[in-house]
């Protein structure tokens, strides 16, 4: 097949040490999985993108990277990017579109089929809902079938669940150090303070490793707010925080963790950190809201808490304290069972495989 993947510019593919960037990562990994399977793929994303495939580069190198007053930047050349590949579209069996929801706007233009990844969460007070329901009929793909539950009207043609490259995010038996670790973006609604407030009342080391917010990003001030007020003033030899965490670096930090703590308070569409994480070695544990509930096996591979907001905390703490608590034979049996639901139900592999099962499946 003839194959155009669509990718967001404003971070390389794959990002730049691998370090954050769960989009452009997994298209990267789609890419690449393509080749090895004998397609022709093109990818439509920056050019100081690193891939096999045929490069078709919108923006000289990463938009976050440009020094460009106009937040608007990304929109921009997200749209450049999206009108290269769709000026060529006919050239293409199918075009994989990870840009949402701009891409949908230029689907009826040609009659190359398209499918769509939700990458992240619909909002219905936002004014991206509108466009959705315009284009309700086109062909997504959900990331997890929680995130189906907000838009339940669209065409949805599969659930793919994303894939980590478990040779790169490598299993450890036993870690190094016995930190807790929080690993994923600053927001609010990630919990972050959760986990701070746990690790001052049990007074367990906890690594905060989370990238400061980039001035161009929509929500800066928002994100720096919350870093201001609720993060930095309890930074200490306990409480430590990591600011850029890349390649090897971030997999010997998770590797070395003796838990993840992911405190979402929201429904998450998925969570990239839980199975880089579980590929490690490292058990999860998580509240049990949106997909974490398709990713982690409560008991098994970490532990599921019933989200409450008065009582959530002291159940997360309990959970921590338990796997603290657990001879070393049944935590090394955790991080085994861990690693081996990566292996059976989240690679790079298996989600290339699903995904060129639905190319085939719309092209019939």
């Amino acid at each position: 097949m003839k194959i155009a993947v669509v990718a967001s510019v404003w971070i390389s593919v794959p990002p730049k040490g691998f370090g954050f960037g769960a989009q452009e990562y997994l298209a990267y990994y789609i890419v690449e999985g393509l080749l090895k399977k004998g397609h022709d793929v093109t990818l439509f994303a920056s050019s100081d993108s690193n891939t096999n495939a045929k490069l078709v580069g919108v923006a000289p190198k990463q938009v976050s990277s440009i020094n460009f007053p106009d937040p608007k930047l990304e929109d921009a050349f997200e749209l450049m990017n999206l009108s290269n590949c769709f000026q060529t579209a006919n050239s293409f069996d199918i075009i994989h579109n990870h840009l949402l929801p701009y891409g949908l706007l230029f689907t009826n233009l040609k009659n190359t089929p398209v499918v769509h990844t939700l990458h992240h969460q619909i909002y219905k007070t936002r004014a991206d809902y509108f466009i959705y329901q315009k284009y309700k009929n086109q062909n997504y793909i959900s990331i997890s079938d929680s995130q189906r539950k907000i838009m339940p009207e669209l065409n949805y043609v599969a659930t793919i669940h994303n894939g980590v490259d478990a040779s790169f995010y490598s299993f450890k038996k036993e870690p190094n150090s016995y930190y807790m670790l929080y690993l994923g973006r600053m927001k609010r609604y990630k919990g972050i303070h959760t986990a701070i407030k746990i690790a001052q009342k049990t007074g367990i080391k906890l690594i905060i490793a989370s990238p400061l917010p980039n001035p161009k990003q929509a929500d800066y001030n928002e994100v720096m707010q919350y870093w201001l007020t609720d993060i930095k003033p309890y930074l200490n030899r306990q409480i430590e925080h990591i600011d850029n965490l890349k390649g090897q670096d971030k997999v010997s930090v998770i590797q070395n963790a003796k838990v993840l703590i992911s405190p979402i308070e929201r429904d998450e569409p998925f969570g990239m950190t839980l199975i880089e994480s579980m590929s490690c070695g490292t058990p999860v544990i998580a509240y049990k809201k949106g997909a974490c509930c398709e990713i982690i096996v409560n008991g098994k591979t970490g532990f599921l808490i019933d989200f409450d907001k008065t009582k959530g905390i002291a159940k997360l703490q309990k959970a921590i304290e338990k796997t603290y608590n657990m001879p070393k034979q049944e935590y090394s049996i955790l991080r085994q069972n861990a690693r081996t639901y990566v292996e059976k139900n989240f690679t790079a592999e298996a989600m290339v495989d699903k995904y060129e099962k639905v190319y085939k499946k719309i092209l019939k």
